[in-house]
Parts: C-alpha cells; structure tokens; sequence
C-alpha cells in the first residue's frame, strides 16, 4: 500500500498546531493544580486569577488529613466549617450538626480500629470556583489498621463544597463514598462469615451422620404385641 506524504505530513502539521492550543499548553504540577510556571502558546506566563484560593485549600486538605489520621483530632475541623455544614461519610451516615459528627466520628473510629491507626492521603483534582464558592473533588488513599493487625487499603472517592467567608475557605457540604460491594473490609467480613458457615456445616454434617449411624446400628424398634 502506497503512503501518501502530503496528507501524512497535513496531519501532522494539524496535531502540533492543536498541541501549541493555550489549552493545551498548560501542564499540571505534582499537587493536581496548574503550574504556574508554565507558558502559553504566545510564550507568556500562564497566570492563575485563583492561585491563592488553591493554595488555602491546600492548607485545609492538610488540616483535614490530620484530623482524620489521628486520634481525638477530628474537632480541629471546627473552625474549618461554615455554619450551615452538613456531611455525608462512607458509611452512608449524614451529619447536620457537627459537635453530633465529631462524636460519632469518635465512637466510629473507636468500634473498627480497636486500638489500631487510620491514616488518609487526600488527593485532589483542580479546584472549580464560581465566585466565593469552590467544588472541590478528588479521591483519598486510605490505610486501616486494627488493633489485632489487620490492614485494609481502600480508596474513596470525595466531594466538597467550600464558601469563601472573611477571606478563608470554609467547608460547607463535604461527601465520602466507597464501593459497597468491593472493598477489602467487606471482603474480610464475607470470609470471616464464610468460614464460620463452614465450619457449622461440618460439625452439623457430623452429628447428623453420628446419629444416623447410631440408628441403624440400633435397628427399627419392634412394634409391642397385644
């Protein structure tokens, strides 16, 4: 088959045309939010009007990943959260009041790790602003430890709505989610239920078959004479 060079060499013409876009020409950094160190296509600064704004989310993902990795912190939040703030977690639970989230976040943490560790490493997506709103999403890397030794990772996907007020982000609405019907804590459970019914099948095979042989061992009882 017989290549044809002009239009091979139009095509190719078209693609580094596009890839030179401004849209195109933005890179993003290590932390998920455009560099601002980059160019666009006429060689100028890419400028970002909502850097700031990005860099104070950053700040608040940081508090939020230290309140959830570590043991009675979950209150720091507290000057982190507009008034009217709501939540729903991954247990499907939602909190309209925060000093009721902050206890059963408590008891909740108490219940799974036994003394174990759960450490979150949140990791966003560009930020969407809207004048003194910003939705904010991402996914979360999440490793729990029991205090008997089990470890579970799992991801979480994640949704949060801030309002900007006196010049700081303040979380209004946040949501976490996590697959419910593949996640490795579940999974555990399911085994753990499986090789319990195992286990009562076999001893209930066995005293079954037991009384089975003891009855025909013993015969069929004779019917009395009159």
């Amino acid at each position: 088959m017989k290549l044809n060079c002009p239009v091979i060499a139009t095509v190719l013409i078209l693609i580094l045309h596009f890839l030179q876009l401004p849209g195109f020409a933005i890179q993003e950094g290590s932390s998920g939010e455009p560099d601002s160190t980059q160019q666009d296509a006429a060689g100028e600064p890419y400028y970002d009007e909502h850097e700031a704004d990005r860099e104070q989310l950053l700040e608040l993902k940081a508090v939020v990943e230290e309140a959830m990795s570590n043991d009675d912190r979950i209150h720091i939040l507290r000057e982190h959260v507009a008034d009217d703030f709501s939540v729903v977690t991954f247990t499907s639970r939602e909190f309209n009041d925060f000093d009721v989230f902050v206890e059963e976040w408590n008891k909740s943490r108490e219940k799974f790790l036994n003394g174990g560790t759960f450490t979150v490493n949140i990791v966003p997506e560009p930020a969407v602003f809207d004048g003194d709103i910003a939705i904010c999403f991402g996914n979360s890397d999440n490793v729990m430890v029991t205090g008997s030794g089990g470890e579970f990772k799992f991801e979480s996907p994640w949704s949060a709505t801030c309002r900007k007020v006196d010049g700081q982000w303040k979380l209004v609405r946040a949501h976490s989610s996590i697959d419910p019907f593949d996640n490795p804590v579940l999974n555990a459970n399911i085994k753990k239920y499986l090789w319990i019914v195992g286990v009562a099948c076999v001893v209930a095979g066995l005293l079954i078959g037991r009384m089975l042989t003891r009855w025909n061992t013993a015969g069929p009882v004779d019917k009395p004479s009159e």
